[in-house]
């Protein structure tokens, strides 16, 4: 420990020197000299660099293009910076005197790398990474309070621990986008809205209904709104097979759900779609039971009937 102790000693002095030397150079005018200097100390500096970048993105979970992007980002400000590393005349007031570590000092002039680099990753706004790190945060804590993973955590707890600022839309959709799926923006501005919504449109493969049963399928469905009937697509299996296997925060955010669910007038709340779509599940098995009790199911689910039936409903509603 004491050989450590002197060592870092010794590093921190030797960056401390350089750092000056370099400042010199700059302030009279010998950038070329000043480069080459901050060069010839490669040796010493980027191990103490790579170890922070390897720390840090740990820390935070960078994939290997993210860690990338960060490292880039992280070596143009040593280069820009390090010349005042310990250098008083860049420090406040109250921290003259004090001699850093470097790692400290590179820590507090790249905070905003990690920031930057994962917001380019995820093709999203600096406000909404500085949420999703917030997010994390949250996330991570719940988890080790709860004892569960980190992909159990209610949205609800996350929310209430974040605050009212930010809504459970929005942390459904961040943690979303960080899992690899598209944001909503970017579909709409990619035309994906109308895409996923043509989906549906498998061209009503199947047979017709009898008048009298399509007569009593329409009294009963009627009950139903667009977002209502999508979700029941969704319990048989209509959907397309990526739709189908998407767990409730997934589904949520696809452009189809949504554009159903911000016209549904029978949403009483928009705060939390997830448990909107688990209520109106509720709500499909019981019409579902009622269809079974009036209408021969092996008669409509057969030849493809039901899946016609709906998906016309689902389109004829939608022309309106």
């Amino acid at each position: 420990m004491k050989q450590q102790s002197i060592n870092q000693e010794n590093e921190k002095e030797f960056f401390t020197k350089k750092a000056a030397e370099i400042a010199s150079l700059k302030k009279a005018g010998m950038e070329e000299a000043a480069e080459a200097c901050l060069k010839s100390i490669g040796d010493r500096l980027v191990p103490v660099v790579e170890q922070m970048i390897d720390c840090e993105s740990i820390s935070f979970k960078l994939d290997e293009n993210t860690k990338f992007a960060y490292s880039d980002r992280v070596y143009k400000v040593v280069k820009r910076d390090f010349y005042k590393f310990n250098n008083p005349e860049f420090m406040r007031s109250e921290d003259v005197g004090i001699q850093y570590e470097l790692k400290t000092f590179l820590k507090s002039r790249t905070k905003d790398c990690i920031r930057d680099a994962i917001a380019h990753s995820l093709g999203i706004s600096q406000y909404n990474c500085r949420i999703l790190l917030r997010i994390r945060s949250a996330r991570y804590a719940l988890s080790k309070e709860l004892d569960i993973v980190e992909e159990k955590v209610p949205m609800e707890l996350i929310k209430e621990r974040m605050g009212d600022d930010v809504e459970i839309p929005t942390i459904v959709e961040l943690i979303n986008i960080e899992k690899g799926n598209i944001s909503l923006d970017a579909m709409r501005e990619n035309g994906t809205e109308e895409e996923s919504y043509e989906q549906l449109d498998v061209a009503s493969q199947g047979e017709e209904l009898e008048a009298g049963c399509k007569e009593q399928l329409d009294e009963i469905f009627g009950k139903l709104s667009q977002l209502d009937i999508l979700i029941l697509m969704k319990k048989y299996g209509f959907l397309s097979e990526e739709i189908c296997r998407l767990e409730a925060c997934d589904f949520v955010i696809t452009p189809i759900f949504q554009r159903l669910f911000q016209a549904d007038t029978s949403i009483r709340s928009r705060e939390n779609p997830v448990k909107t779509m688990y209520a109106k599940s509720l709500k499909v098995d019981k019409v579902l039971a009622e269809v079974n009790g009036k209408v021969n199911m092996s008669d409509v689910e057969g030849k493809g009937c039901l899946f016609r039936y709906l998906v016309e409903r689902l389109k004829k509603e939608n022309s309106k």
